[in-house]
């Protein structure tokens, strides 16, 4: 039987051909807008270093010449369905998930990523992952440069992440949002067309990044989802979250696996130093009008914490929104509940004065409800004073500097 790779050129043409390969499109494209394979002329799947490097150099100046998109990638290591002839795949950086995990989650798969017209960032916060960030880096550093936040690390997270290729910087602090304020800086002070965030511990999957990319192109922020697909988180977490989401209006508001556009990535201004920050993000994106979208994402869960340690991230997430709130919304969040205190102070000590003045008898209940209303009314009042006028001093310090 013939090989049908060898036979390609006279059943039906070629997009490119010379002494020692040919380029023709791929039997199915597998969600790209191009996809093609250069095949050596020689029946082999074994090539010698000339047909090697030789197919990846005209596949490149095809692809760079041919692509819709801005980056594309060239696929070698694989046989494909047909094992006997070697053939190097090229295409756009449009993926589905399948064919993501088929070129960045396989261990007979090797990628080239080209392209220089999108800068992507992806930064890592990392505190104490020295055991994981390794092979996060790894994955991540396939779709653009890895930055790494280490952020009060007492073991080798720093050493571990500059040797597996991040660009590393190190600070005796420590908090998320910290490490996202200095993630954002670079990316904006070196102009990066794109901001992937994810997290280090291995949680995340960075071969799912090219969903984030492919979105956008599209919209300005975008949060990954881990209740769209294969959803394993657990119940008690997954109430927590999802009360949030209904809050915020987003599909899954404690993902720390996100893009971010050029827009974005110069528009948010992040405050919060804690966990906080996540909510904060998203707030800040609404205020500004960005457009926020999602794709699923898969989030691998570790070993059941600590009662304790549960606790203690509940109630710091408590607070985060608590506060998260009040900042974005003072008027409405303690402005409403001091003006209704203040309603009801004013009733309750016109009720409790009218009885006093026509039966001489004081109902202590009431007044006392009158007094503490009253308190309530003029903390709350002055809660939303201050909050609007430290929101305004720091717009105008933006303005102005």
């Amino acid at each position: 039987m013939s090989c049908p790779l060898c036979t390609l050129p006279e059943r039906e043409g070629t997009l490119y051909v010379d002494d020692t390969c040919y380029i023709a499109k791929t039997k199915t494209p597998k969600g790209h807008l191009l996809r093609v394979m250069c095949v050596i002329n020689r029946h082999a799947a074994d090539p010698n270093m000339k047909e090697f490097t030789h197919s990846l150099s005209v596949l490149r100046d095809y692809m760079e010449k041919n692509c819709p998109t801005e980056n594309f990638y060239l696929v070698f290591g694989t046989h494909g369905s047909i094992p006997e002839h070697y053939h190097v795949i090229g295409c756009d950086d449009i993926f589905t998930q399948e064919e993501a995990a088929l070129m960045f989650d396989s261990d007979y798969v090797r990628c080239l990523i080209y392209g220089n017209k999108r800068k992507v960032l992806v930064g890592i916060p990392a505190h104490n992952e020295a055991d994981n960030i390794s092979s996060v880096i790894a994955q991540a550093k396939k779709f653009g440069d890895v930055l790494v936040v280490e952020n009060g690390s007492t073991d080798k997270t720093a050493e571990v992440a500059r040797s597996a290729g991040a660009i590393v910087e190190s600070f005796t602090w420590s908090g998320y949002g910290r490490a996202l304020q200095q993630i954002f800086k670079e990316a904006r002070d070196n102009k990066y067309d794109y901001l992937i965030t994810l997290d280090s511990d291995g949680q995340h999957n960075p071969t799912e990044i090219p969903r984030f990319l492919t979105a956008l192109r599209s919209t300005n922020v975008v949060v990954g989802n881990r209740f769209l697909e294969n959803d394993t988180t657990p119940v008690h977490r997954a109430a927590v979250i999802k009360t949030l989401n209904s809050i915020y209006g987003v599909g899954d508001t404690q993902c720390g696996f996100r893009g971010y556009d050029s827009k974005a990535i110069n528009t948010i201004d992040i405050v919060d130093n804690g966990m906080g920050a996540s909510l904060e993000i998203l707030t800040k994106a609404k205020e500004h009008r960005l457009t926020i979208s999602d794709v699923p994402c898969t989030v691998k869960y570790a070993a059941a914490q600590e009662a304790g340690k549960l606790l203690n991230q509940g109630l710091r997430l408590i607070e985060s929104v608590y506060w998260g709130l009040i900042w974005a919304r003072p008027f409405t969040i303690i402005g409403i509940p001091a003006f209704l205190s203040m309603i009801i102070s004013i009733l309750s000590g016109i009720y409790a004065l009218t009885k006093y003045f026509a039966t001489g008898y004081l109902v202590p209940s009431i007044a006392l409800l009158s007094g503490i209303t009253l308190i309530v009314s003029l903390v709350l009042g002055l809660m939303a004073f201050f909050v609007t006028t430290q929101r305004r001093l720091l717009k105008e310090l933006k303005l102005n500097g």
